[in-house]
């Protein structure tokens, strides 16, 4: 059975701001943010995309949402993008 899942969400280039806006207004952490320039040697880049992310990792509480740049090759423009957040009252 499935305990919980991790949403991976994937970005042409706008990562760590989207990332950064998240965790601004969700009140989370950015536990580890890795740039393509900082990858092991044996992964493909060019000059263009080092600077973009690689892998981010954010926490809000005891959950955790992923994301990246996709390299543009592999990169699709989704319709639309939504990140909803429900606040449970006790």
């Amino acid at each position: 059975m499935v305990k919980d899942l991790v949403a991976y969400l994937s970005f042409n280039g706008e990562c760590e701001a989207a990332f950064r806006f998240y965790e601004k207004v969700l009140g989370g952490e950015i536990l580890m943010m890795m740039r393509y320039a900082d990858a092991p040697p044996n992964v493909p880049r060019t000059p263009e995309i080092a600077n973009r992310v690689m892998h981010v990792r954010l926490r809000v509480g005891d959950r955790l949402l992923m994301g990246g740049d996709a390299p543009s090759q592999f990169f699709s423009k989704s319709r639309s993008r939504k990140l909803l957040s429900r606040k449970n009252h006790l």
